[in-house]
């Protein structure tokens, strides 16, 4: 499994550098390997999270709710919160008001089940996000993306996780403009 999740890595860092097809290479020859195991979960969020930021919104939901169905069956809260983002990040992106707000919904209601700080801190960025692409529906969103933002960045300052600091900062600062 070691050497699974190292080839998962690699295929994360591609997808970082805008390397969709050798990121999209990788994780599509790890599916067809891994039959079943722990890592299918990941393989499908990070194929839907790529394919998502190469273009391809078809895919990336299909992807992604490979890994919804996965994560439920493992139980694993963390990772069907972030594909419950993603899929609702996706489905606005899209323009698909009604789907994605049914993912936003899913999301909110798991909060309270997430643990790990990384989850929870991209959860709430995620959300501020949608929140306030959704402002031009209702303006009452944009109070709830400040909400969400400001959560995020204090949950960023009590574990000392910085690195999305500025986009959540960017947020709050957008949401009050």
């Amino acid at each position: 499994e070691g050497f699974l999740k190292a080839q998962l890595q690699t295929s994360i860092g591609f997808q970082q550098q805008n390397n969709f097809d050798s990121s999209i290479t990788i994780l599509e020859r790890l599916i067809a390997e891994i039959n079943k195991g722990n890592l299918e979960g990941d393989l499908h969020y990070h194929l839907g999270f790529t394919y998502y930021r190469s273009g391809d919104n078809q895919k990336a939901i299909e992807n992604l709710i490979k890994a919804v169905d996965f994560y439920k069956d493992k139980h694993d809260y963390d990772g069907l919160i972030l594909s419950y983002c993603k899929l609702a990040d996706v489905f606005e992106a899209d323009a698909q008001h009604a789907e994605a707000a049914i993912y936003k919904n899913r999301s909110i209601t798991l909060l309270p089940k997430i643990k790990r700080p990384y989850a929870k801190i991209y959860s709430l960025s995620v959300l501020s996000s949608i929140y306030y692409d959704m402002r031009k529906t209702s303006p009452g969103n944009i109070d709830s993306s400040i909400v969400f933002a400001e959560e995020a960045f204090r949950l960023m300052k009590e574990y000392g996780y910085y690195v999305k600091a500025n986009r959540i900062l960017n947020s709050i600062s957008d949401a009050y403009y």
